[in-house]
């Protein structure tokens, strides 16, 4: 597990993420960034980065980014996967954390959304996730959500789509 800044001297994170890369292509790479490098950090998910953390540091999610980044590289417990609930939400929040328009009040309430999907997941409350999911889908029905992207409104479908086996 590798928390790595956007911005040091002598070599950018990306270079070092990169270097990472070809050392040990598996690695979990979390990027700390502040918000004029939002714009890079979903880029270098697209690359494989595991997720990053906006400074300030939120770390409710910083520590939840790590818990998870360390799962994805451990091998399953007593012969089980781990939760497909658990995974198929990071895969969601990953799919918000990637939306083009990062300062948006769509984007902030989808990803507060998320967040507490994930936490609810994890709290062995799947019921309140899936509350948290309904609240989600109303909110991409609304017309606000018409300014997606096409590309992103298909990466938030694919990820919903992915939890409606987990409401029945």
């Amino acid at each position: 597990m590798v928390l790595l800044d956007l911005r040091m001297p002598g070599m950018s994170g990306e270079e070092v993420f990169l270097r990472i890369r070809a050392m040990q292509p598996s690695a979990a790479v979390i990027f700390v960034t502040g918000a004029d490098d939002e714009v890079v950090a979903r880029r270098l998910l697209r690359c494989g980065a595991t997720d990053y953390v906006q400074k300030p540091i939120d770390l409710d999610y910083c520590a939840l980014a790590v818990l998870l980044g360390v799962a994805r590289g451990s091998p399953p417990l007593a012969g089980g996967s781990p939760e497909p609930m658990v995974q198929a939400l990071y895969k969601l929040v990953r799919a918000v954390r990637l939306l083009d328009e990062p300062a948006s009040p769509l984007r902030q309430s989808l990803e507060q959304l998320t967040y507490a999907a994930l936490r609810d997941a994890l709290a062995h409350a799947p019921a309140r996730a899936l509350s948290q999911l309904e609240m989600m889908r109303r909110y991409l029905d609304e017309p606000a959500s018409s300014m997606m992207s096409a590309e992103d409104r298909a990466r938030m479908e694919e990820a919903l789509a992915a939890l409606t086996s987990f409401a029945r």
